[in-house]
């Protein structure tokens, strides 16, 4: 629901132009370049008003977008020492080694957010994408097995489980899935 989001932190900033953390969070679902940026901007321009894990978030957000890849990793690793039970802290590093196409260390981590948060939804269509890519079906459908079982009114776990079942070959359940899903 990135376009919700934005919209809600849109008004968020709006009402405090100070709000560091708002703007970092207006970025993360900016629909255009220009807002993307613009918000990356007044997020650095706060950062020294905020905590050091904000301060972090921030700076990793900053290196991402200025495609300092070595930087956002630094930061990363800085905020996991600090939450080293953060599920969001796990999902942003599992994020950026997904970016990187390392596999092996996006399953890790989007698996840590997993455990400590059996709830959070996104963590679980991400660990099945990387399951995916890392060629390891059986595990991908697990997670998208459970991504469906969080938020079976929402149309994205079914298209997810659906995108798995067409690279299994699983034609007769991918007809059943597609079936299941919710209208919106």
């Amino acid at each position: 629901h990135f376009i919700e989001a934005n919209e809600v932190f849109t008004k968020a900033v709006e009402e405090d132009p100070d709000f560091a953390m708002g703007h970092l969070m207006l970025a993360v679902t900016s629909q255009t370049a220009a807002q993307f940026f613009r918000a990356v901007g007044q997020a650095q321009l706060l950062a020294a008003n905020v905590t050091e894990g904000e301060q972090l978030y921030i700076e990793a957000l900053v290196s991402g977008s200025e495609n300092d890849q070595a930087g956002q990793l630094v930061a990363l690793n800085k905020l996991l020492a600090m939450y080293p039970q953060d599920e969001r802290t796990h999902m942003q590093l599992a994020n950026y080694y997904n970016g990187q196409q390392d596999f092996g260390e996006a399953v890790k981590h989007f698996g840590h957010a997993t455990t400590i948060s059996p709830e959070f939804a996104t963590a679980f269509n991400s660990l099945g994408y990387a399951h995916r890519s890392n060629d390891n079906l059986d595990r991908a459908k697990e997670a998208f097995a459970r991504y469906i079982e969080l938020i079976p009114d929402e149309p994205n776990p079914y298209d997810s489980y659906a995108e798995l079942l067409i690279e299994m070959g699983q034609y007769a359940q991918l007809i059943d899935n597609y079936r299941k899903t919710p209208n919106n």
